[in-house]
C-alpha cells in the first residue's frame, strides 16, 4: 500500500523545505501533514464514498506538495525523486477505476452492484485542481499564521478557512456519489449532479444496454447525462418514455426519455454484470 509508505518516502523531502522556518511553523506543518495522512489512511480502512473523496483529495495534494518540494531545490535529488514518484503512484491509484468501484460498492445495500460514473473531463482539468488548492490553503493558512504569531490574520484565516473547507468538500463529494446500480428490480442511475433523485428503470421495461462508440453522435432524442464524458458512453433503451427529474442549478426539472446515455468508468464490467443479472445487453 503506497500511502502507508509516504512518511518514509516523502517526509524527508517535505521536511527539508521547512528548515528556513521557525520551530513552531515547522511543528505545525508536520502536524497538519500527519493529520492529513492519518485521515486519508483511515478512509482506506473503510470503503465508503466519503472515503473516496478523502482519498482523491489527499493523494493529489500530497503529489503537489512533493513536486513543490522538489522544485524548491532544498531536498536532495534522491529525496525529491523518491517523494515525487511515491506520491504520483498514490495519486494514480486513488484515481483508478478499481479503487472507485471498491469505495462506492462498500456502501451498497443488499444485492446492489454499484459502478462509478466517469468524472466530467472539464471539471477534472479546471475546477477540481482549483478546489484542491483552495482546500489546502483553507486548512493550512490559519494554523500556520498562528504559529508565526500573526494572531489577528490567523484567527481570521481560521474562520474563513473553516467555511471554505465545508464548501469545498461539499462541492467535491458529489463526484464520488455518481454511480450506475444493478438491483434485483432492474437498473438505477444515481447521479446528484444531473438528477434530483435516483431513477429506477424496472427490468420489464428495459429493452437493452449497449456501448456507444466514442466520438459519434447520440441517437436523436437520447437524454445525455454524461456531462461531457464520452469515452465510455453507454445507452439504456426502454420500451416507453420514463419520467426523470433533472437537476438544473437548485431546481428540479421534469422530463421524459426513452433512451438515456451515461458514462460508467468500468463499462465492460458493467455490461457483463448486467447480462449476468438478466438485463438485456445489445
Amino acid at each position: 500500500m503506497v500511502w502507508v509508505t509516504l512518511p518514509v518516502t516523502t517526509a524527508p523531502a517535505i521536511t527539508a523545505c521547512l528548515t528556513p522556518h521557525s520551530a513552531p511553523v515547522r511543528n505545525v506543518t508536520v502536524a497538519l501533514l500527519a493529520l492529513a495522512w492519518v485521515v486519508t489512511l483511515s478512509s482506506l480502512a473503510v470503503a465508503r464514498p466519503l472515503g473516496l473523496t478523502a482519498l482523491r483529495t489527499g493523494a493529489p495534494v500530497a503529489c503537489g506538495l512533493a513536486v513543490a518540494a522538489a522544485a524548491s531545490g532544498r531536498p536532495s535529488a534522491g529525496a525529491s525523486l523518491l517523494a515525487v514518484l511515491a506520491t504520483a503512484v498514490a495519486a494514480s491509484l486513488a484515481g483508478s477505476a478499481e479503487v472507485g468501484r471498491w469505495c462506492v460498492q462498500g456502501a451498497a445495500y443488499g444485492d446492489e452492484e454499484r459502478y462509478p460514473l466517469r468524472v466530467p473531463p472539464a471539471l477534472l482539468v479546471t475546477l477540481v485542481p482549483l478546489a484542491l488548492v483552495l482546500l489546502t490553503l483553507a486548512i493550512a493558512s490559519g494554523p500556520l499564521l498562528l504559529a508565526a504569531r500573526a494572531w489577528v490574520p490567523g484567527v481570521v484565516a481560521l474562520a474563513v478557512g473553516a467555511a471554505l473547507v465545508v464548501g469545498t468538500v461539499r462541492s467535491l463529494h458529489p463526484l464520488s456519489r455518481r454511480w450506475a446500480v444493478i438491483v434485483p428490480a432492474g437498473f438505477v442511475l444515481h447521479d446528484p449532479m444531473t438528477l434530483s433523485d435516483p431513477i429506477l428503470f424496472v427490468r420489464a421495461h428495459v429493452l437493452g444496454l449497449s456501448a456507444h462508440p466514442a466520438g459519434t453522435p447520440l441517437p436523436a432524442g437520447t437524454l445525455d447525462l454524461r456531462l461531457g464524458a464520452s469515452r465510455t458512453t453507454t445507452v439504456l433503451r426502454l420500451d416507453d418514455e420514463a419520467p426523470l427529474s433533472l437537476r438544473r442549478r437548485s431546481t428540479a426539472v421534469g422530463t421524459r426519455a426513452r433512451e438515456v446515455a451515461f458514462a460508467p468508468v468500468l463499462r465492460d464490467a458493467l455490461l457483463t454484470a448486467c447480462a449476468d443479472h438478466r438485463l438485456p445487453v445489445t
